[in-house]
């Protein structure tokens, strides 16, 4: 027994192949770590409006958005899609008052109210259904709500 190598060439590949598995299996986990809790995600940018000023801009959801040139509280702005004409309009502003409570109002008017309406009515051609939900509108940093692509409703959760 006084000379056998301790690693014999059999036994060196089976680390060597061992140690190659668990590096590759640290890298898929430290890589899957950082696609899941990376900080670079913003929220999508949403409409917001100047309540005061009527001043409009883009902002991520989840902020408290004040208006940059008056300082005035922010709106948000939702635009929909008729399914029946295809119209795109303003159809609902949506304020906070606190931590999960809102105000609503029709777009056009000035009366606030506690819920939103169960129905909007499209202004072109009067067509009246809960169904309109499901047609808003993203909206992106300086570009106004689009006419054309698929419909997806955002903000009323």
């Amino acid at each position: 027994m006084a000379d056998t190598p301790l690693f014999t060439e059999s036994r060196r590949r089976t680390i060597l192949l061992g140690v190659l598995v668990a590096a590759v299996a640290v890298g898929v986990v430290a890589w899957a770590f950082t696609r899941t809790f990376r900080s670079d995600r913003t929220a999508p940018a949403v409409r917001h409006v100047c309540e005061s000023c009527g001043h409009p801009w883009d902002e991520p959801l989840g902020t408290r958005p004040v208006c940059p040139k008056c300082g005035g509280a922010a709106v948000l702005e939702t635009s929909f899609r008729c399914p029946k004409c295809s119209h795109v309009w303003v159809g609902l502003q949506r304020r906070k008052l606190g931590a999960g409570k809102f105000e609503y109002r029709l777009g056009g008017t000035d009366t606030w109210q506690a819920a939103p309406p169960e129905t909007l009515t499209c202004p072109r051609c009067s067509h009246t259904s809960a169904e309109i939900y499901r047609h808003a509108l993203p909206t992106g940093p300086g570009r106004a709500p689009p006419t054309t692509g698929p419909a997806v409703r955002r903000d009323f959760e």
